[in-house]
């Protein structure tokens, strides 16, 4: 990662011609690591809304012993798929202490887990399903340091830019943090926080309020919806060209339904107008006049003549134009 420039001398303008400037560069690497924390509220008036509740302190849980660590644990990739972590986002996070000798998983007892890889090439706008805690935390890091970090003034992959190449308020925060090794790690930190509260913040399993589970080994149970689309009027003044047009639909099948019981057309007369309107035949009679052919069905037409060419007159431009000459007059006296 470059830094942003510096004068030499501090007292000299940045934009000053011929400054001598400083850049730093930076060799960065990431990770993300998971673990529990201990956090401390505090309210005033024994308020029971969220506004005026404030966090006083948080801290890394205090654990008593090795024992008392969470067990953590990250599924196992299946070996006869023939597959790697880089082709699968792995699903992680606490579990019972009951599967610590399960063959699907592996687990590890400690404070802290460091995640494992995201899906290759994978970034905030390539999810894989919608499990945000399954690949979310390790994309955004792609999404850092591929497109968010250095695009300027561009956004790309659906995420915002973060240069600072159009933002001078964004510009300065960077000039300054970009001076010291933590303070370059910390740039790199403040984009990928955005990007995962953005993507996480909200997120719902949808089983927070089930009590009815049918054994211990299911999570929850959800009832699944099917929507239909339907369409739906506010005012029903957006309705009448709907209303105009069943109007006309309905006289026109009372009238077809007249005539087909009155006898006045039949569906034998109406193919042979189909027949006798469509293109092909149409002009393939005028260049070959054929009456039995002309009113023979479809498939004796298709079967007869079917495959026959018709020739289409090449252009000529002088058979398409027109001399046209001024009229002349004569006065007699």
């Amino acid at each position: 990662m470059n830094g942003i420039p510096r004068p030499v001398v501090l007292s000299t303008a940045e934009n000053q011609y011929g400054s001598t400037l400083r850049q730093r560069t930076y060799t960065c690497a990431s990770s993300v690591k998971a673990m529990i924390k201990t956090v401390e509220f505090i309210t005033s008036n024994s308020t029971t809304t969220l506004n005026n509740v404030n966090i006083s302190r948080i801290v890394d849980k205090n654990y008593t012993s090795q024992a008392d660590e969470p067990l953590w644990g990250v599924e196992n990739v299946a070996q006869f798929q023939n597959t790697n972590v880089s082709n699968i986002h792995l699903l992680w996070g606490l579990v019972n202490n009951s599967y610590i000798n399960d063959s699907e998983i592996s687990t590890i007892r400690g404070k802290a887990l460091y995640l494992p890889v995201s899906y290759f090439n994978s970034d905030m706008s390539t999810f894989r399903d919608n499990l945000a805690a399954a690949s979310v935390f390790t994309a955004a890091w792609n999404t850092v340091y591929e497109e968010s970090a250095w695009i300027a003034g561009v956004a790309a992959g659906g995420s915002p830019s973060y240069s600072g190449d159009i933002q001078y308020s964004l510009y300065l925060k960077w000039r300054d943090l970009s001076q010291t090794e933590s303070g370059a790690a910390n740039i790199l930190n403040l984009i990928w926080t955005d990007l995962v509260a953005s993507a996480v913040v909200g997120t719902k399993t949808g089983f927070e309020n089930n009590t009815s589970v049918t054994n211990s080994s299911t999570l929850g149970q959800r009832a699944v919806n099917r929507h239909h689309s339907v369409v739906v009027y506010d005012n029903l003044l957006f309705a009448i060209p709907a209303f105009v047009t069943l109007f006309l639909w309905t006289i026109l099948f009372v009238a077809a339904m007249i005539l087909l019981i009155t006898r006045k057309v039949t569906c034998r007369m109406l193919l042979h107008y189909m027949n006798q309107t469509s293109l092909g035949r149409a002009v393939y009679d005028a260049e070959h006049p054929n009456r039995e052919m002309a009113i023979s069905s479809s498939t004796v037409w298709t079967k007869e003549v079917g495959n026959k060419q018709i020739g289409i007159r090449a252009y000529n431009e002088h058979e398409l134009t027109v001399d046209r000459k001024p009229l002349s007059s004569t006065a007699s006296q």
